[in-house]
């Protein structure tokens, strides 16, 4: 008699541990949405639950998700972004028909600042020039330093999607990265394509194969770009990575201030990505394969990207000027 597989049933019985694996293995869900499964509900686990010996789905409460907040708060990371981690595990959650916790948690509860800071500045968003992008290589202190300057200049990426970079999203043969949260003019994210040159690809195997062995964990994560203490660098390190190297550099200036009275320094990951756009659109790549590289819509490429100066305007105009004389 042939033997019949039953499948496990997914309640709020389930341990902890076992839920995590069976949620991070699914069919029907994109690479970028499996990558947040596996990571997510681990970090949640071990780094809160385990400190409260929660064993079971069900004995999740609403308040280790304020404990998960203050943890990830406490290492920097926008209420955005702990916004978007915590309706990841809501989903777990769900999966495993914890109606205990639904019932009871709201994201309203956890009072998360998630609008955007509006940046106030005297002068335009700044690209950087050929020659100001060599100097930045220049200053950077280390290979995994000066990688992260030629993905943001190669790629047009944000700061985030090149900290969130995994060694197995990156196809060396085709020179590619497999970017997992391009943002659509909708408001969501979706996987995208980004292309680097051969310079580049030399330098990531020797970093990958050597370089990056110096870091701890190296061996134990899939992160690209690691700290000094064997964490995956964040965002915000990747920023200052920049910045700083830009100061170094003489490239460095402030251009205004933000919401918070905090100074914006011209040259940041921003500027790469801004730098990337205004350096195809002069090689007259056309404004929508601009935007699908960057994941933006044609609108905002040009809105917030392509603001043309006087110089441009003026080698614009002698360019396309009718010779009749």
């Amino acid at each position: 008699m042939e033997e019949i597989e039953m499948e496990a049933v997914r309640d709020s019985k389930t341990k902890i541990e076992d839920a995590i694996e069976e949620y991070a293995d699914a069919d029907d869900v994109s690479h970028s949405t499996l990558k947040k499964r596996r990571r997510i509900p681990r970090d949640f686990y071990e780094n809160v639950l385990q400190e409260y010996d929660i064993e079971y789905i069900k004995q999740i409460h609403p308040q280790h998700i304020e404990k998960y907040r203050d943890y990830r708060r406490e290492q920097g990371v926008s209420d955005l972004t702990i916004r978007n981690e915590i309706t990841t595990i809501q989903g777990m959650l769900s999966d495993f028909n914890h109606t205990d916790f639904l019932q009871i948690f709201s994201l309203k509860d956890l009072k998360l600042n998630t609008k955007t800071n509006v940046q106030r500045t005297d002068k335009q968003v700044k690209s950087i020039n050929k020659d100001e992008y060599k100097q930045l290589l220049e200053e950077a202190k280390c290979l995994r330093d000066e990688l992260i300057f030629r993905i943001g200049w190669e790629t047009g990426a944000r700061r985030s999607e090149i900290a969130n970079i995994d060694i197995s999203d990156i196809d060396f043969e085709e020179r590619e990265i497999e970017i997992d949260s391009a943002k659509t003019k909708s408001g969501k994210y979706e996987e995208r394509t980004v292309f680097f040159d051969f310079n580049t690809k030399v330098k990531l195997q020797k970093y990958i194969d050597v370089d990056r062995n110096q870091y701890p964990n190296s061996e134990d994560l899939d992160a690209l770009f690691l700290s000094h203490d064997g964490m995956r660098l964040s965002h915000e390190h990747v920023n200052h990575k920049i910045a700083n190297s830009a100061e170094r550099a003489g490239i460095q200036e402030v251009i205004g201030t933000n919401s918070k009275g905090h100074d914006i320094r011209r040259v940041t990951a921003h500027t790469l990505r801004h730098s990337f756009a205004v350096q195809r659109l002069r090689n007259e790549m056309p404004l929508k394969l601009i935007a699908d590289i960057m994941g933006d819509s044609i609108s905002t490429v040009s809105e917030t990207y392509l603001q043309t100066t006087k110089e441009d305007l003026k080698e614009a105009n002698q360019k396309y000027r009718p010779n009749i004389y």
